[in-house]
C-alpha cells in the first residue's frame, strides 16, 4: 500500500449493540414489508450485507446509514446510539409499530403505559 492510499476502518462496535442496531433494522424492514434483497438493492449493498447487519454480525456502512434510515423510517443516530437501538427482536418491533402510529394513537397507548 503506498504513502497516499491509506484505508480508513471505522471502529468495533460492541456486539450488543450491533445485535439491537440489526433488531432495529430488522423489525423496520418487517413492518415495511421489504426482503433483505429490496433493502440492499435501495441503499447499494448485497442482501448478504443486510444480514449480517441484521444479525449483529456487520455494523452498518457510515456512508449508508441516512439511505437505510430513510427507508425504513429510523432515526440515523439510532445507529450509533445504543440506546436509541432496540434491545431485542421484541423491543425492535414494538418501537417500528410505534413509529407508524398516528398522533393520537401514540398518546392513547403512552397513557396506557405509563404509571
Amino acid at each position: 500500500m503506498s504513502a497516499t492510499a491509506t484505508t480508513r476502518r471505522e471502529p468495533a462496535l460492541p456486539a450488543e449493540h450491533r445485535r439491537a442496531v440489526g433488531a432495529m433494522v430488522r423489525a423496520a424492514r418487517v413492518a415495511r414489508g421489504l426482503s433483505m434483497g429490496a433493502v440492499g438493492d435501495h441503499i447499494g449493498t448485497s442482501s448478504v450485507m443486510i444480514h449480517h447487519v441484521e444479525s449483529g454480525r456487520s455494523r452498518m456502512p457510515r456512508a449508508r446509514i441516512p439511505v437505510i434510515a430513510e427507508l425504513l423510517g429510523l432515526e440515523p443516530q439510532a445507529f450509533e446510539r445504543p440506546s436509541l437501538a432496540a434491545q431485542d427482536d421484541d423491543e425492535a418491533d414494538l418501537l417500528a409499530a410505534f413509529r407508524h402510529l398516528r398522533e393520537d394513537e401514540r398518546r392513547a397507548l403512552l397513557e396506557l403505559v405509563r404509571p
